[in-house]
């Protein structure tokens, strides 16, 4: 590899541009690299933008203003220049990512994908334990669902900000895999896209669940963020009837097909989409660097 050096002066929008182009996995839409860049850190020094003669080589930014059960920081790569072998990369910014990690956190989160060569050496050299594994699931032939009547979804208003978070939380609160933004963070981004879709799940006007669906910005593709409902609530079928909804808005909108992401150890979700027509086309393995 040619000789690497490290850029301070961080351009939101080239780092935008540059993940949509030379995409890690899973490549997220550019709204959310958006979001990594400007609201969920405290500061750039948690963006590590590496170059060498030609021009940008990889990026990546150390996430710490999200909480999650392990009180860790999460460190996403946003691309990888496709002539770029990933392992001295990856080196760099395990090694950027634990010199940087405030000093409030447990350590750090990174997700690897299984089709990337990562040795064992390099993980046990950077602290890199095995934590959790997902899966992207994809649902390419979309047709209309069964319509509930037992409850009523309608879509999220400014006015349900504080019950939207607070059934965020306790939803997920126990899921390894799922990392809140803070909550002035998170409802300062609530409802500001076109594209992010709320859907709250009521009885007796409470709110016991709600989805989200959000379209790329290109128009290309369409993806179930979330489905959470209240612990107490589980077992009752709004899962599976946000699901639908879901489903149907996303023909609605237009769409085909869409995608998410499940735990591999949330069996009931997993055996839920499998039964909606989803299929699992790829895995990613979650590891996690304890800080002393």
């Amino acid at each position: 590899m040619s000789q690497l050096f490290q850029v301070n002066q961080i351009d939101v929008e080239e780092l935008v541009s540059f993940s949509e182009k030379n995409p890690w996995k899973p490549q997220y839409p550019k709204s959310l690299v958006r979001r990594f860049l400007s609201e969920l850190i405290s500061n750039q020094s948690l963006v590590f933008d590496f170059h060498d003669e030609k021009g940008r080589v990889s990026a990546a930014v150390l996430l710490d203003k999200v909480n999650n059960p392990a009180n860790d920081a999460c460190l996403e790569v946003l691309g990888l220049r496709s002539d770029t072998e990933p392992t001295e990369i990856l080196s760099r910014f395990f090694v950027l990512a634990k010199e940087k990690a405030p000093r409030n956190r447990s350590g750090f989160q990174v997700g690897l994908p299984e089709d990337i060569s990562v040795s064992g050496e390099l993980l046990k050299q950077h602290g890199l334990n095995h934590y959790y594994d997902t899966f992207e699931m994809r649902q390419s032939n979309l047709q209309f669902a069964p319509r509930s009547d037992s409850g009523e979804i309608v879509n999220a208003t400014n006015d349900d900000v504080d019950e939207v978070y607070r059934v965020l939380c306790e939803s997920f609160a126990k899921n390894p895999d799922t990392s809140i933004p803070e909550i002035d963070t998170w409802k300062a981004g609530f409802l500001k896209s076109p594209k992010s879709h709320f859907f709250l799940w009521r009885e007796a006007n409470k709110m016991l669940g709600f989805s989200t669906l959000v379209e790329d910005e290109g128009g290309h593709g369409i993806e179930i963020r979330t489905i959470g409902v209240l612990p107490e609530h589980r077992g009752k079928g709004i899962g599976q009837n946000l699901l639908n909804y879901c489903l149907n808005k996303s023909l609605d909108f237009g769409f085909e097909h869409c995608h998410l992401t499940v735990a591999v150890t949330n069996k009931k979700a997993l055996d839920l989409y499998l039964r909606a027509g989803f299929k699992i086309t790829k895995k990613f393995m979650c590891y996690r660097v304890e800080l002393q």
